[in-house]
């Protein structure tokens, strides 16, 4: 019996969840930066946009503890976590293009035929 009143409330966090992935902005910022291609301009852009939230999420934090309503605290959790998410897709996005300039000066050995292993390995 109990069961039959878990199952609305598993349906309705799955639909907001669902509508949070496609709505949420820091979602829709994560899914075009992953589709681009890695700029280190925009690893320099998701790391400015990551320290200013962590301003603001630093100045909110600030503001409950000097007696804001204690409501405020979910703004920084949210604030907290589009933060974290930010800062890391900036190194995904620094990593990625760190990665392809590599690549494309051969130093990986991108440029080597398949199965031709002397560029890496060296003479002998």
């Amino acid at each position: 019996m109990l069961f039959l009143l878990v199952i609305p409330v598993i349906v309705v966090v799955a639909l907001a969840h669902q509508y949070l992935q496609i709505y949420a902005p820091s979602n829709l910022l994560v899914a075009r930066v992953r589709e681009s291609v890695p700029r280190w301009w925009t690893a320099l852009g998701l790391l400015a946009l990551g320290g200013s939230i962590l301003f603001v999420m630093h100045l909110l934090a600030v503001a409950v503890a000097a007696g804001a309503p204690g409501l405020v605290n979910v703004l920084v959790l949210v604030l907290a976590w589009d933060a974290l998410k930010i800062l890391a897709l900036a190194g995904w996005v620094a990593a990625r293009r760190f990665i392809a300039s590599v690549r494309r000066r051969g130093a990986l050995g991108a440029e080597c035929p398949p199965g031709d292993r002397s560029a890496i390995a060296g003479p002998g």
